[in-house]
């Protein structure tokens, strides 16, 4: 039986059709959390599991992998169910945040009851831009983002963009923006949540709104949430005193209510407890490499463009982090390169010091593994989420940070750098922070029930109640041992069980043996169960001990929790110096294993690579790949032609990423670079459409120009390949040479400008600055070798035909194709010149009888050939293109 289909049908009838009185007392309490949380999937704490209900327990049931079953499943619309333990509901809620659900955790209050069943209350959501998980160890950062505009004024600069990391409890804000920029911003932050205002001075906001349906194609239709007026209003849910947030008297209207926003989700999902926001400060773009979502994506920067994984980006590659504070930090200096000369000075500084001082530094990695995530314990200490286990692994991490300043200290005695030494000075751990912890046992547990989370000589009376639970076991022997004698039973045992308590316990055989005083408990098949007074008073001093012991114990740890989290702005500044010192240490592992190079750096307009690579594809291909020079000083554009298949867009895009690892503060793939500091980089290559929104890939190609043209500057990093090929040749020349004449004229900028419209080769007499470069390609035998070396000069030919027979297109097609290839390339109506080739028409071609209708048929087939891109093409897109040609030929 399918039991889902069985019980899917009844979600909808006992939800919506049948009244809330008509069901049980803990089903209404749970449709009223869901009503209150309609964008959650409810987690009900029943005994020793958490239950999900109705279609909240078909989604969980599908997205875990659990088993669905039903209450009453007698009844004709059975509720469907599935749970998960109490304890891995953690596991389970880690899996449903990164499918991108949101989750509400909702718990029985220990030792309490109403009338209406067990009393309960929400204790925390979990959401995929507030995941504070004790198991999240992740090595992105969530941010999450509020975004305030006015609906009735998308074509002004009135929205503003607010967002944080949760952990870091930093706001930064971006205001003063149109439309256009704000989903542009929105596209390069990528954050796990979104939200929206759903009205803005009684005007909904919605899907009707072209800026609602933008943000919707840039992320997930979950992403959104969308929030009333009053969490904007002059107060929020929390009743926050915001005069007390620093930077936020200074902000905008606009920018207020984007922070007011963000702040009232954030009030919302952390229920009872609230992170302690400390700043809101305008985000400074002029202090890092503005670096577009495309131009991510294009690079492989974060994720690759064949599943999304990080698999082959310059981020794996660089990745050699011990701690995920550290590689989050890396992961935002990629996204983000700093754009400060001194800055970048200074963190290369540093990364030459650690790479010199080898065993030092072998020393100081294994303490940076030894690192718990700093940043989630402070913000779940403000929660009051953390855990006993956390809170000793902090503790851990805390004494090591001694040892990790003596490292630095003889590290700085053989190298200079005021980012080492700053660091050196300022990591220390606050005294009472560590007085305070230090009142936990040596390994705590995870759960506060398990006991033995407070050190022994910490509190008296704590100390006492565990003597008398841990004298149970020498009564109970003495006990045993007295009842033996004086029965002679001598199987007679002393056991305990969560239903009767502590019981002597005698085999039936021995049952008549047992004395008067001895009261019967139990039967069993075999056994018989008794007490007696001394066994029952004994007992209750026990259990009264052990519900002492956990009662102090709880009272202990909560007043513990909450001292310490008065330290967690301290300690997120801690946490930023071991996230800095981990990113420096793994540069300089990555800078000794990968025989890297310290760039030079200035402010000029200099970029000057000598054998330089691509740093991941030489990861993969080792001596095989071929390095090259980049050389733009006094002629900052270079134009560069050759075949596919020859190294144009890999040459790109090596120059690109030996930027951003430079301005990151990593030495470089090459024997030697001189770098001049760039604002932005735009990286724009092959082919996409936009099918939903009906945009051709002429089109999306039009648009990412139009946006490099409008956003770049004189300091500018420009990687474009083939812009023009998605229209007609004469259009697509056109738009190629007015697009790099602007470029070389009007914003005389740095350009990598990779085409296969030759024509273009002939502006480098016209303008000095631009220079022609080509790619290597050697014909022998028959055969085109790419020697994948830039060369200077232009490129004569393409070899289209010749990329065409490496991709296996039958031997017939090439030869009629080189054929009318040779027929468009001589002036002489009867010239016959082949390629390498050597090849005829097909037999049945009628070139011979119809020689005007052949060229123009010639002419379109040449046309067609040229503009298909071998590089973006699937098999099957190929044997369509194929199809094509053979149905054109034969018509």
């Amino acid at each position: 039986m399918n039991l889902q289909a069985e019980i899917e049908p009844s979600v909808e009838s006992l939800s919506a059709e049948a009244p809330l009185s008509a069901l049980p007392p803990m089903l209404q309490q749970y449709l009223q959390y869901k009503r209150e949380h309609p964008d959650c999937l409810i987690l009900f704490q029943v005994g020793d599991f958490y239950e999900l209900f109705f279609e909240d327990a078909v989604t969980a049931a599908r997205a875990l992998n659990l088993t669905l079953t039903s209450r009453d499943k007698n009844n004709p619309s059975p509720v469907p169910m599935a749970g998960v333990p109490v304890a891995a509901v953690e596991n389970y809620l880690a899996r449903l945040v990164a499918q991108g659900f949101s989750a509400a955790l909702v718990s029985q209050l220990p030792g309490k009851s109403v009338r209406a069943g067990v009393e309960r209350r929400l204790e925390r959501i979990i959401t995929p831009g507030v995941n504070l998980l004790a198991l999240n160890h992740q090595k992105e950062a969530g941010f999450i983002a509020a975004l305030f505009f006015d609906p009735e004024n998308l074509e002004g600069s009135q929205a503003a963009l607010a967002f944080c990391e949760v952990q870091t409890a930093r706001i930064r804000i971006k205001e003063g923006l149109s439309a256009l920029k704000a989903a542009a911003e929105i596209s390069k932050l990528q954050p796990s949540e979104l939200i929206l205002p759903q009205s803005v001075e009684g005007q909904r906001v919605d899907r009707r709104h072209a800026m609602v349906r933008d943000l919707e194609r840039m992320l997930n239709a979950g992403q959104l949430k969308f929030r009333p007026e009053s969490y904007f209003s002059l107060k929020t849910r929390s009743d926050r005193d915001f005069s007390k947030l620093a930077g936020y008297a200074a902000l905008s209207p606009a920018a207020r209510k984007a922070v007011r926003l963000l702040v009232g989700y954030v009030d919302e999902v952390t229920v009872s407890s609230s992170v302690a926001f400390k700043s809101a400060e305008l985000w400074e773009d002029q202090r890092v490499v503005q670096i577009d979502a495309a131009t991510r994506r294009t690079l492989e920067l974060l994720s690759n463009s064949r599943d999304g994984s990080t698999r082959g980006t310059l981020l794996q590659y660089m990745d050699r982090c011990d701690s995920p504070l550290g590689s989050r930090l890396l992961r935002s200096w990629i996204a983000a390169p700093s754009a400060i000369l001194d800055e970048i000075m200074e963190r290369q500084q540093a990364v030459l010091a650690l790479r010199g001082a080898v065993d030092l530094r072998a020393e100081l990695k294994p303490m940076l593994q030894k690192i718990i995530d700093i940043d989630r314990v402070a913000a779940r200490l403000e929660l009051g989420a953390v855990s006993p286990k956390e809170l000793g692994a902090l503790r851990d991490s805390l004494e090591t940070f001694e040892g990790m300043r003596q490292m630095l200290c003889g590290i700085l005695q053989g190298a200079a750098s005021a980012l080492l030494e700053k660091t050196a000075d300022t990591l220390v751990a606050p005294e009472r922070l560590q007085q305070i912890l230090g009142q936990l046992s040596d390994n705590p547990p995870y759960l506060l029930s398990e006991g033995g989370v407070i050190a022994s000589g910490v509190n008296a009376e704590l100390d006492r109640f565990r003597v008398l639970k841990s004298d149970s076991r020498s009564w109970i022997a003495e006990i045993e041992n007295k009842e033996r004698a004086a029965t002679g039973i001598t199987s007679l045992k002393i056991k305990f069980n969560n239903v009767i308590g502590y019981f002597f316990e005698v085999t039936q055989a021995n049952s008549s043996k047992v004395p008067p005083h001895f009261v019967r408990r139990q039967s069993t098949a075999n056994t018989e169960r008794f007490t007696t007074e001394e066994l029952r008073t004994r007992e209750k001093e026990v259990l009264s001990a052990e519900s002492q012991e956990f009662e102090l114990e709880r009272e202990l740890y909560g007043r513990l929790r909450s001292e310490a989290a008065l330290f967690a702005l301290e300690l997120r500044e801690l946490a930023q110096l071991v996230a800095q010192l981990d990113v420096l240490t793994a540069l300089a592992v990555l800078a000794e294993t990968e025989g890297l190079v310290p760039p030079a750096i200035d402010q000029s307009p200099a970029l000057e690579i000598e054998q330089g690579y691509h740093p991941v594809l030489r990861a993969i291909l080792g001596n095989a790949f071929i390095p090259n020079d980049v050389r733009m000083l006094d002629r900052p554009c270079l134009l560069i032609t050759g075949p596919n298949m020859g190294g144009k867009s890999t040459y790109l895009r090596q120059a690109g990423l030996i930027v951003i690892m430079a301005q990151l503060g990593s030495c470089v793939p090459a024997a030697r670079a001189q770098i001049g500091i760039v604002d932005r980089i735009f990286a724009r290559m092959g082919a996409s459409d936009d099918i939903s929104e009906g945009e051709s890939t002429f089109m999306v190609e039009m648009r990412e120009a139009s946006n490099i043209i409008a956003n770049c500057s004189a300091r500018s990093l420009l990687l474009i390949d083939e812009i023009g090929r998605g229209t007609a040749t004469a259009d697509g020349l056109a738009i190629a040479q007015a697009m790099l004449e602007w470029l070389v004229i009007k914003i005389q900028c740095r350009v990598f400008f990779a085409t296969h419209f030759h024509e273009l080769t002939a502006l480098e007499k016209k303008y000095p600055a631009l220079v022609n470069l080509c790619t290597g390609a050697i014909e022998q035998d028959g055969q085109v070798i790419f020697t994948h070396q830039i060369e200077k000069g232009a490129a004569d030919k393409s070899y289209g035909l010749e990329v065409a027979k490496l991709a296996g297109l039958p031997s017939p097609l090439l030869r009629r194709a080189a054929a009318l290839l040779a027929n468009s390339q001589s002036s002489a109506a009867d010239s016959r010149q082949l390629t390498i080739f050597g090849a005829a028409p097909f037999a049945d071609s009628p070139s011979a009888a119809e020689p005007a209708e052949t060229e123009t048929q010639s002419r379109r087939l040449i046309e067609k050939i040229r503009k298909f891109d071998l590089n973006n093409s699937t098999p099957l897109s190929a044997l369509n293109f194929l199809n094509e040609l053979i149905d054109e030929l034969d018509r």
